[in-house]
């Protein structure tokens, strides 16, 4: 298993981890600065899961052999999980279209970070 592949599933277990104590003790509401950083490290893991699924030949490579597919696809992903967001609370809250942009603006910066460590990673081969 490759260094890509390693990482996505410890982060992305953590990420699940971090996600439900967060829910259950409400810090996305209590702390104003938790919902920020959440969608950044969601963005990381996302990017890594991509690469992930390319090492383990979910998905074919051509995925990722070009910047503008690899954002595409991560664009489409997170947009749909603010969809399905939106969808699950069936409620518009004050202020959603700024807390909309911000969870897809540090989404979006995530998986930037997320794509430098995968293109590190396979550099170094590990």
């Amino acid at each position: 298993m490759k260094g890509t592949t390693i990482l996505a599933l410890i982060l992305g277990f953590q990420l699940a981890v971090v996600h439900a104590v967060a829910t259950k003790l409400s810090l996305y509401w209590e702390i104003v600065w938790f919902d920020n950083f959440m969608h950044l490290f969601g963005g990381v893991v996302l990017t890594l899961v991509l690469y992930a699924l390319v090492d383990i030949k979910v998905l074919s490579s051509i995925w990722i052999e070009s910047k503008k597919r690899v954002a595409i696809l991560l664009v489409f992903i997170l947009l749909g999980w603010e969809i399905l967001g939106v969808l699950m609370l069936m409620r518009f809250k004050e202020g959603f279209i700024e807390d909309t942009l911000f969870d897809l603006l540090f989404g979006i910066l995530g998986c930037i970070v997320g794509w430098f460590i995968s293109r590190a990673l396979k550099k170094l081969e590990i």
